[in-house]
């Protein structure tokens, strides 16, 4: 064995060094991402933890590490920053969904960025069992999520939406809460979550206290959203103009 690689790495050192080079190259991808200013797009990889609903409560900052990731996609027509929207997918991960919102969005001129909270903690799906991932868990993903995308160059940070669908619609909703934004937000959130869309709203779920939402107003579609183009997301009937505010 030892023999065996000792003459292929003669034999071919060339080929040898392209592929421990393609090996680290391939390596550096998948590490956690602490800030996008390098303008990367793709895949990203990013830290983030999973709280169950009493460490979220209860703002623990201890709750376990992990690592998830998100496709970012910026529209190819962009000239300047463009505003952002992180997408939520519901209990059953990343669906077919997804690929025609990012189409539809990046369409627009908006960014679009896929986070999958299931694939980096090993899970496949929470229809059958909800325990397996709180909303709280992704909750803290869309707000790690919104932190990254504020430091690419081609964004907008003053112009991230979270849009979510199902138990992601749940996400998207209580992301807009102050409370949660103060425990849980990265700096920027905390001042001000430009919009939340809740596609599909989780059923069954309350909350105690802290209801209060920021700036008193949860839009079904952000105002800059309707400005940016003309034409219109394919939306249930009537969703598309249609806002429901919630006040304090």
């Amino acid at each position: 064995m030892d023999l065996v690689g000792r003459t292929w790495r003669a034999g071919f050192p060339g080929f040898s060094v392209a592929l421990v080079g393609f090996v680290l190259s391939a390596c550096s991808l998948w590490q956690p991402r602490a800030d996008l200013a390098d303008g990367t797009t793709g895949t990203i990889v990013f830290q983030t933890q999973t709280p169950t609903p009493g460490d979220f409560a209860r703002r623990n900052l201890d709750a376990p590490a992990a690592v998830i990731w998100g496709e970012l996609s910026i529209p190819r027509s962009a000239s300047g920053r463009v505003p952002a929207v992180v997408l939520v997918h519901g209990s059953s991960g990343v669906g077919n969904n997804m690929p025609g919102w990012r189409s539809e969005l990046n369409g627009m001129g908006v960014a679009t960025f896929i986070v999958d909270s299931f694939g980096g903690r090993g899970i496949k799906e929470t229809a059958t069992d909800q325990s397996r991932l709180a909303t709280s868990a992704m909750i803290v993903d869309a707000y790690r999520a919104l932190a990254l995308l504020a430091t690419h160059p081609a964004i907008d940070r003053n112009r991230i939406a979270v849009m979510g669908f199902s138990k992601g619609g749940a996400v998207a909703l209580y992301s807009s809460l102050t409370r949660f934004q103060r425990d849980w937000g990265p700096p920027r959130c905390r001042r001000r979550l430009d919009a939340r869309r809740a596609v599909s709203r989780a059923c069954g779920a309350t909350q105690t206290g802290g209801r209060r939402c920021e700036g008193a107003r949860v839009r079904r579609r952000a105002p800059w959203l309707r400005r940016a183009d003309p034409a219109r997301v394919a939306l249930p009937p009537g969703g598309a103009e249609r806002e429901t505010v919630r006040r304090p």
